[in-house]
């Protein structure tokens, strides 16, 4: 048995005359006891909560205390392990993790929080001469506001690298616009001041947006501890531009999956701090493009082009932060191993790429793809070299789940092959597949042409999520899906078929 405990002691307020707190108590393994005090003044008023447990309150003459006690003396079951892994990966995957189990907070509104905010940053933002100088070299030739909004932004986001350091008041002040410029980095928070200083200089707004990434804001708790990240806010007409410049290669106002449909702490200069909710859906719907053009020799070697773009999604960021972080040379090698992981064993070579920088485009990247002994051709076998569309897999085995099918926002997956079969050689050809419910879609066709196998291959995202209801048309959808994407077909010379007409080529081979 293992017992211990600790006391921490804050001498320094990060908000003077203020404090808050939240905490998880431990539900993994056998806990005995966990217990958590916390004692503040008397007479102050705090906004507290605790979702699960009921604190023991006493006091003193001079403080009142909160005392939660825990326990978890069983190992869950088998179905309580699965229920709370199937809810911990809905709510991940929306980015919307509960809020802590214990919270307490002096502030008493939301207007506090923001004001208080508001008070680390009112300076720093404020544009200096170098800052007026830079704005105006970044906006020469703009023909109206929405070019220097996009000008701007792409400055911020693609020139200052993103690092954070946080201790103390730097966990939530920034530093000031000219020393981020001058530094050419910064966080989350350096970046939105340096983005609403250059804008400023300029006559253009823009507001800073407290938010969480992984997790739900409670509404009933006013306190900077539910916020871990912040973000921009350009009020146009009557509606806002949410803008983050955080993850550097970002298109213009993309927001990452984690931070939309969430309430931020919006801090405008005409109107006092409110939460209001970030979009569901990023401003372009996503789109993921796949087309190999290739040749098969008659010894089994496949060889061709193969073209890549992706626009709008999470992994339109994640490939630009990696190709802008691996130097140019090692770009072979990166392909590489993304023609692994798409389920390519072959080599890659002729790499080309766009720049992570141009983020008003779709990112694209080509290469020469070559497999030798490519699979089941000794048998007279092939697939169509098409990475797999990934749908959250069905577990036969754990039967219907307690939560949605998460499947994000409205998507067009398009992946297309050609390939030149050897001469002589044809394929027999499966049925064409098209599935539609009212939460998505797929389709495949193939068809042969001029000793072309041509495959195409189309998934469309409708719905965010798949009700549980409708578990066993997403069943359905998803394993029809998959067996398409893994059928192999037979392949034999056409002198055979035409010397055996109706012969089936697959039943003999299966002999």
């Amino acid at each position: 048995m293992l017992e211990f405990q600790w006391h921490w002691h804050t001498t320094k307020p990060l908000a003077p005359g203020q404090f808050w707190f939240a905490y998880n108590f431990s539900h993994d393994g056998i806990i005995l006891q966990e217990q958590l005090q916390i004692g503040i003044p008397r007479n102050r008023p705090v906004k507290w909560k605790s979702s699960s447990l009921k604190p023991v309150l006493t006091e003193d003459s001079a403080s009142r205390f909160f005392t939660w006690t825990s326990s978890h003396l069983e190992a869950k079951s088998t179905e309580e392990e699965k229920k709370d892994q199937e809810q911990t990966q809905y709510q991940a995957a929306r980015g919307k993790l509960p809020a802590p189990e214990i919270q307490l907070s002096s502030f008493q509104s939301w207007e506090e929080v923001g004001g208080w905010y508001t008070s680390l940053q009112r300076e720093r933002v404020k544009p200096k001469a170098e800052i007026r100088t830079k704005a105006a070299e970044l906006t020469k030739g703009s023909a109206d506001d929405a070019a220097r909004l996009h000008a701007i932004y792409n400055y911020v986001s693609t020139q200052f690298r993103y690092i954070g350091i946080a201790f103390g008041i730097g966990r939530y002040q920034p530093h000031s616009a000219a020393d981020v410029l001058n530094n050419q980095y910064g966080d989350c928070k350096d970046k939105h001041t340096l983005f609403a200083s250059l804008l400023g200089a300029v006559g253009l707004k823009a507001y800073p947006a407290l938010i969480a990434s992984t997790h739900e804001i409670d509404v009933d708790v006013p306190s900077p501890a539910q916020f871990d990240h912040v973000i921009s806010v350009v009020a146009q007409g009557d509606h806002f531009i949410w803008l983050d410049t955080t993850p550097e290669v970002a298109p213009f106002a993309y927001l990452s999956s984690g931070l939309r449909d969430k309430q931020a702490l919006v801090m405008a200069e005409d109107k006092l701090p409110t939460l209001i909710m970030t979009p569901a859906d990023p401003p372009l719907k996503p789109s993921q493009v796949f087309r190999i053009d290739a040749k098969l020799s008659d010894t089994g070697t496949l060889q061709g082009k193969i073209a890549r773009s992706v626009q709008g999604d999470d992994n339109e960021v994640a490939l630009g932060i990696a190709f802008r972080r691996v130097p140019l040379p090692k770009w072979k090698d990166l392909i590489q191993q993304i023609s692994y992981l798409s389920g390519f064993a072959g080599d890659v070579s002729d790499v080309t790429a766009g720049s992570p920088e141009k983020i008003d485009e779709a990112f694209h990247f080509a290469y020469t793809y070559t497999r030798k002994d490519y699979p089941d051709w000794s048998d007279r076998r092939i697939s169509s070299p098409l990475p797999p569309i990934m749908l959250p897999p069905v577990q036969e085995k754990d039967g219907k789940p307690s939560f949605p099918i998460w499947l994000g926002s409205p998507t067009d997956v398009h992946l297309e092959s050609h390939v030149e079969l050897p001469k002589g050689y044809s394929p027999e050809l499966p049925k064409n597949v098209d599935l539609k419910e009212d939460f998505a879609e797929y389709h495949a066709t193939y068809a042969i042409k001029d000793g072309m196998l041509l495959t195409q291959r189309a998934f469309l995202v409708k719905l965010r999520e798949v009700p549980v209801s409708k578990y066993e048309l997403y069943k359905k959808l998803q394993g029809r899906g998959e067996r398409s994407q893994s059928l192999y077909r037979a392949v034999f010379r056409q002198v055979v078929a035409n010397v055996l007409p109706g012969w089936n080529m697959e039943l003999a081979l299966q002999r």
